[in-house]
């Protein structure tokens, strides 16, 4: 566990916004869309006011605003003479050290992960308290580049660092563009945590249109609504929408939605709490039994997600899909999930890999049997 002292040594990275308030410059947000919403959310409840949203010039739209605040291109920026701190909000991290010679920008500063309202760090307790786990999750990775991977992400989870993942970061990819599997026109997608068709988007585009049959579900109400009328008006067939979550038993669980703009996440529990609401949840496996084999399924939820595979454990044993799923956005799923796929189906081969340079896009693929080919 060599690993484990090197992270002992690291330094952990003092709260940005607490610099960002001691420095008293004008603050600037890089970015205009969710991501930015949700940080501009965040800096507003720690009492940071913004002077400016911009972008790159390739990305300005004229007249654009985020809330009360107009967009401006990042080359008006660079005429102003005012130096300023940037507050990065967008999700290509791997730009941020190429703003450092711009002559007005003091420094870049980022919140290490932006999605679903993770902003704090893991403490190295946590890390300590699980390392028997996280070295044998370590060890069943199949290449170096996901041990790498995953060391990265242990250290930026720690330290706050998300440097250790540039280091890393090859290109950006998604759950079905990627350097472990290829998808294509025959494929049967399960999909979990559906949103409203986004990943059903990046599939059609893979695959060129064209493939068996997608199950897609979504448990909350709003983004189920939005999911059906993408259907609708892409006009798509051999498609069933459920809204519900999977789960490793049949029944109700309490849900809570992060914020109006991202993908709901599974509480789990069976009661409802405050800011929650009931769901109905199912095994993977008693909906897979219905037709075609299922040749790959896709989860990304914040919590829930081990217990969705345990619900999936008889077609991961006799269909074997190709697998991939969603762990950054707690330091639980990557310490339990790469172990329990190996104990549901040892045959699997797990890749980690990030499909954007910040923590949360880390993601699992498995690959196993028929529908297991390496991408070269």
């Amino acid at each position: 566990m060599k690993w484990m002292e090197e992270l002992r040594n690291l330094e952990i990275q003092e709260d940005p916004v607490d610099i960002i308030k001691r420095e008293a410059l004008p603050v600037v947000l890089w970015g205009a869309g969710e991501f930015a919403g949700e940080i501009w959310r965040y800096l507003k409840n720690r009492d940071v006011e913004i002077s400016q949203v911009v972008v790159d010039d390739d990305y300005f739209t004229p007249g654009s605003h985020l809330g009360e605040y107009k967009v401006i291109p990042r080359s008006e920026l660079m005429k102003q003479q005012t130096m300023v701190n940037v507050v990065w909000a967008n999700s290509s991290y791997e730009k941020i050290p190429s703003l450092a010679c711009d002559c007005v920008i003091h420094k870049v500063y980022y919140i290490f992960s932006v999605n679903y309202g993770i902003h704090k760090q893991t403490p190295i307790s946590y890390i300590e308290e699980h390392l028997e786990e996280l070295d044998s999750s370590y060890a069943v990775l199949e290449d170096e580049i996901s041990r790498k991977n995953f060391l990265a992400f242990i250290k930026t989870r720690v330290t706050g660092d998300n440097a250790f993942i540039w280091q890393e970061f090859m290109k950006e990819g998604n759950f079905f563009h990627n350097d472990v599997f290829c998808v294509d026109d025959r494929e049967v997608l399960f999909d979990v945590g559906a949103y409203d068709g986004d990943t059903i988007r990046l599939f059609l585009k893979e695959t060129g249109g064209k493939y068996r049959y997608i199950y897609a579900w979504e448990p909350d109400a709003q983004n189920f609504l939005k999911l059906e009328n993408y259907i609708r008006g892409e006009d798509l067939k051999n498609i069933e929408t459920m809204a519900i979550g999977a789960w490793n038993s049949e029944g109700t669980i309490a849900f809570s939605a992060v914020n109006e703009q991202i993908s709901s996440v599974s509480v789990g529990s069976s009661q409802e709490t405050a800011g929650c609401t009931s769901i109905p949840v199912k095994r993977i496996d008693e909906m897979a039994a219905c037709g075609a084999p299922i040749t790959m399924l896709k989860i990304n939820y914040h919590e829930g997600v081990y217990e969705a595979l345990e619900g999936a454990a008889g077609i991961l044993k006799g269909q074997r899909p190709k697998l991939a799923i969603t762990v950054g956005f707690n330091c639980a799923n990557i310490c339990r999930i790469p172990q329990l796929i190996k104990e549901i189906n040892p045959r699997y081969r797990l890749y980690l890999r990030f499909n954007r340079a910040m923590v949360s896009a880390c993601t699992l693929y498995g690959i196993c049997g028929a529908y297991g080919t390496v991408s070269k």
